[in-house]
């Protein structure tokens, strides 16, 4: 009886468990729901075996189930599995897979495990799907199913499938993969190729690198790996590549970027069309977004490179003609690079290299080798450039060798500029022009101060002034010229020591000092210690040792001098205290001398009026002791008139105090005495006394 119930208790049980496989994967159908449903090619079942597998008098693996069937055509279903891979190179760890359900198929040597399946792949590093198969021939250990990975104080992840070379090291991950490291960051994507030996992986489809301080992402990429980590030291992404850290976005065709051994952004670099955003601080020096940062926009073009130190952005570099626009209203391009360093050794700074355009609202500066240095917490920019630079700001364009310049960011103004080296400068609508060796502009753009180089002013209405140093307040339409002071007008030339003008107004006037010599139209010259020219009325004033030269060598000095020029013409020239006059007269029109000769007349008085007509002399009129000297002809008198058109000569006196005129052979003494072109005298007594007169006899 035994040797009959046993067979058939032994075949029952053995139908349960192969019923059991058939159920749990599609690959095992071997097992029947019935022990009358046993398979055919069922060779024999055991409980608690371990055996090794070989190829040839190579040793595979080591098998350990708590139960197998094992069947005609060499395969083997095992249960409860733990396979022990040996190592086919000296140094290789062995690998241990595990499985609830294993089927080893004796002809290949292949290996295929089921439910709850976990393997070793790296030491350290362990995969867990529901479905895994190893390849003995290709070192291929492979799950078609989601498989886990995780690795003890370093990382855990995910994968649609996993293939794994262990003769390579390189584990493919497919069907999407997602990667969290324990101390921060990860890495997820499509596809990846994983070379752990060689520390590097591949991303297709996608792929998506997380930092502590931000995230690099784009198509495709590939990363080296700190060695035996999964932790990414350089990371390369093609194909819509971005990197974001909290205070910095890069968008480009292709992107380098290198990171911390603490999983932190360090570096990156974009080629192609890049496009990198800093989104600016409230101090400027890195932390939460400000639109009130001057540093923070938007930088493009074909090369752009950052460095940041903890999350924050040190310096950002854009090269091959790039182009910064900031949120603040900056506008910046350059030929070369463009380096702005938000925070570190150069904090708040833009620098470029090559030719170069600064803009902003208010102020626009183009040259070359800018350096820009932005204080946010003053409202102030600070522009310097050691190369020629042209700036417009308030109604202002300037060019010079260099240019420092200082903007207020709040009011959009110029603070204050200082240009060397070849300066010149154009008011826009002023019609103000001007060059110096050095140029300082003050007062939001209304002060300009000249020197060095022969500084010169130009009102663009005729109006030139040169001298070693001049400002001009723009607002008030006033000058001021100190040293050397040559200015020119209308045809006329003055000099001076210095000057003060303005030429605006509803009064304008240019008070010259110090030593001045003018030089007007006509030829003639004005000197005086000071002059006031008053352009509006045509008239000047000038005060201090006033001499005055004329055509013919007329030379008048006097204390004061006042001239005026009338609407017809008219010239009066009238001089105050103790005035002398020298010089020649022509003969009057009316009588010429035969021989043509001018007379010389030489004249002292207290105050001389000298008036003219389109430059011609017409009348001298002397006031208070006037003593006069003509040729041999002397004459004394209290007010002198003298027609020069006619040639007379009225000298008169007073009742205390008479004419007097004195020539080699006679001489006169009256209240008044007509002295006519051709010689002849006329005397006219005061009301109390008679004429007298007295003529010198020839013996």
């Amino acid at each position: 009886m035994l040797s009959w119930v046993l067979p058939v208790v032994i075949l029952a049980l053995v139908s349960i468990a192969a019923w059991s496989y058939w159920v749990r994967t599609r690959d095992v159908q071997v097992l029947a729901r019935t022990v009358d449903e046993l398979p055919a090619d069922l060779a024999f079942s055991t409980d608690g075996l371990q055996y090794e597998a070989s190829d040839g008098n190579k040793k595979l693996f080591l098998v350990k189930a708590r139960k197998m069937l094992r069947f005609k055509d060499e395969r083997k279903i095992l249960e409860d599995v733990e396979i022990l891979v040996y190592s086919k190179k000296p140094g290789d760890p062995d690998r241990q897979i595990r499985g609830r359900e294993c089927r080893h198929d004796e002809k290949n040597n292949q290996v295929v495990c089921n439910r709850q399946v976990s393997v070793e792949l790296e030491p350290g590093t362990i995969a867990r799907t529901e479905q895994l198969s190893y390849d003995p021939a290709s070192d291929l250990i492979s799950s078609p199913a989601r498989t886990l990975l995780d690795r003890k104080g370093e990382m855990t992840g995910k994968s649609g499938k996993m293939e794994y070379f262990s003769n390579t090291g390189l584990m493919r991950l497919t069907d999407g993969f997602d990667i969290e490291l324990d101390r921060g960051g990860g890495m997820s994507g499509g596809n990846a190729v994983f070379q752990y030996r060689e520390n590097w992986v591949t991303v297709t489809q996608g792929v998506e690198l997380r930092s502590t301080n931000g995230r690099i992402y784009g198509g495709s990429g590939r990363a080296d790996l700190l060695p035996g980590t999964s932790r990414p030291k350089k990371m390369i992404v093609e194909m819509g590549a971005t990197a974001e850290a909290p205070s910095f976005t890069v968008n480009s065709d292709w992107l380098e970027s290198d990171l911390s051994d603490t999983g932190t952004i360090e570096h990156v670099i974009g080629r192609g069309k890049v496009r990198a955003e800093r989104k600016g601080s409230t101090n400027g020096r890195g932390g939460n977004a400000s639109e009130s940062d001057s540093l923070s926009g938007t930088l493009t073009g074909p090369e752009v490179e950052a460095w940041l130190e903890n999350g924050i952005l040190k310096v950002v570099e854009a090269r091959e003609h790039p182009e910064f626009i900031g949120s603040s209203g900056t506008k910046l391009t350059a030929a070369g690079t463009i380096r702005i360093e938000p925070a570190g050794g150069n904090a708040g700074s833009l620098r470029t290299d090559g030719q170069s355009n600064f803009s902003r609202e208010g102020l626009t500066i183009d040259g070359r080798n800018f350096v820009i240095h932005v204080k946010d917490e003053d409202h102030e920019q600070v522009f310097n450039t050691s190369a020629p630079a042209t700036l417009k700001s308030a109604g202002l364009k300037t060019s010079a060798d260099t240019t420092e310049a200082r903007f207020n960011t709040r009011t959009k103004t110029l603070t204050s500029m200082e240009q060397n080296g070849n300066v010149t400068f154009d008011e826009e609508e002023g019609g103000w022009t001007g060059k110096s060796g050095r140029l300082t502009v003050s007062e939001a753009g209304d002060r300009i101060d000249m020197e060095r180089g022969n500084p010169n002013l130009n009102d663009g209405k005729g109006t030139v002034l040169y001298a070693q140093k001049i400002m001009l307040d723009r607002k008030r339409e006033s000058f001021v010229g100190d040293g050397k002071v040559v200015m020119t007008s209308a045809g006329s030339t003055t000099t001076a020591g210095h000057v003060e003008g303005q030429l605006g107004g509803s009064a304008p006037r240019v008070d010259y000092s110090r030593r001045v010599q003018m030089y007007p139209s006509d030829g003639s010259k004005v000197e005086a210690e000071n002059v006031t020219v008053f352009p509006k009325d045509k008239r000047f004033e000038a005060k201090g040792k006033v001499r005055t030269e004329a055509a013919e060598k007329r030379v008048v000095t006097s204390d004061a001098l006042e001239f005026s020029e009338s609407a017809a013409r008219e010239q009066t020239a009238h001089y105050i205290g103790n005035v002398v006059v020298s010089g020649y007269f022509s003969p009057p029109r009316t009588l010429a001398e035969k021989n043509g000769k001018k007379s010389i007349l030489e004249l002292l008085t207290r105050d001389l009026v000298v008036n003219s007509r389109n430059g011609d002399l017409q009348t001298v009129i002397a006031t208070g002791a006037v003593d006069l000297t003509q040729g041999s002809r002397r004459g004394r008198g209290e007010r002198l008139e003298y027609n020069v058109i006619t040639g007379d000569i009225l000298l008169m006196g007073t009742n205390a105090s008479e004419a007097e005129v004195s020539e080699p052979d006679q001489s006169f003494k009256a209240c008044t005495i007509l002295i006519a072109a051709d010689g002849s005298k006329k005397a006219m007594p005061c009301s109390d006394r008679g004429v007298t007169s007295s003529i010198k006899i020839k013996n």
